[in-house]
């Protein structure tokens, strides 16, 4: 248990190098008890920032490896919303958004106040347009996690709905909100970057990718 908790401590500072010392945390946690479910669901979190936000796995692994992870979650607690919710995130990134849906609808089902499932939720709606349901989805999650280690990425998702919206001003706004309280995501200095420059705002953009 201590482990895991100096773990999610890493996992939230959300950068590259803290998400290797949590994933390393999180696999001495397995060592020493196998069947701790929700240390496999927080290795599966670190696989997938690995592939999708730092680039430091090669995506296709780094998100097979996130879907081990989760699916044992899963298998060892089979009523745990966040293990579900953690699946359902796992499943979207590889595209499969049908049976992330379903997923994130049972961890609901399970358990209404799980914020990993408003965030999974959210993210997945987002990601199939209906942009403006996916922010109250993270709206609640943040509400109910305000010191969640996903707040950064959830703040990053906001910011890239109203990109996808070609809200690109909006954008900017969120996404410098979300990096003033975060500095080191790199992520969301893409989104800037890219929203920027949808705006002709050049120097300002190229100096966000040299951020990311």
């Amino acid at each position: 248990w201590e482990l895991y908790q100096r773990g999610m401590w890493h996992l939230g500072k959300a950068d590259a190098a803290r998400n290797d010392e949590a994933r390393g945390l999180f696999e001495r946690a397995i060592d020493r008890d196998p069947m701790f479910a929700a240390a496999h669901v927080a290795l599966s979190l670190t696989w997938l920032r690995a592939g999708t936000h730092y680039q430091t796995t090669p995506l296709d692994e780094a998100i097979r490896l996130a879907i081990v992870h989760a699916r044992k979650g899963v298998e060892l607690d089979p009523g745990n919303a966040d293990a579900q919710a953690q699946l359902a995130k796992a499943l979207s990134s590889r595209g499969d958004m049908d049976n992330a849906l379903v997923i994130a609808r049972h961890a609901l089902s399970a358990n209404p106040n799980c914020a990993q499932a408003h965030w999974a939720m959210g993210a997945i709606l987002i990601g199939t347009g209906r942009t403006e349901e996916g922010r109250q989805a993270l709206g609640v999650f943040a509400r109910l996690s305000p010191r969640d280690p996903s707040i950064p990425v959830a703040h990053g998702l906001i910011a890239i709905s109203y990109y996808f919206e070609r809200d690109y001003a909006r954008c900017v706004d969120v996404a410098r909100r979300q990096l003033s309280a975060h500095p080191s995501y790199a992520l969301t200095y893409r989104w800037l970057a890219a929203a920027l420059g949808q705006l002709g705002r050049t120097e300002e953009a190229r100096a966000a990718l040299e951020k990311s």
